[in-house]
């Protein structure tokens, strides 16, 4: 299961994510759609460490 809860990434001080909220579990497939500067890319190097939220909570866990 994947969970971001409150999550706030910046860039300096351009607040790029603010308070995202997601949960994805089981056997889904879950597909990101958005403008240009949606934050989707952000959202992603977020989950993955690349960029650190400032604030909020993200975890990952693998069952079954």
């Amino acid at each position: 299961m994947l969970r971001l809860e409150d999550v706030h990434t910046f860039y300096g001080h351009a607040e790029a994510l603010r308070g995202v909220e997601v949960e994805v579990g089981g056997e889904i497939s879950p597909c990101m759609i958005g403008n240009n500067g949606a934050g989707k890319s952000t959202t992603l190097m977020t989950i993955s460490g690349v960029s650190e939220a400032e604030r909020g909570k993200d975890s990952f866990s693998k069952t079954g």
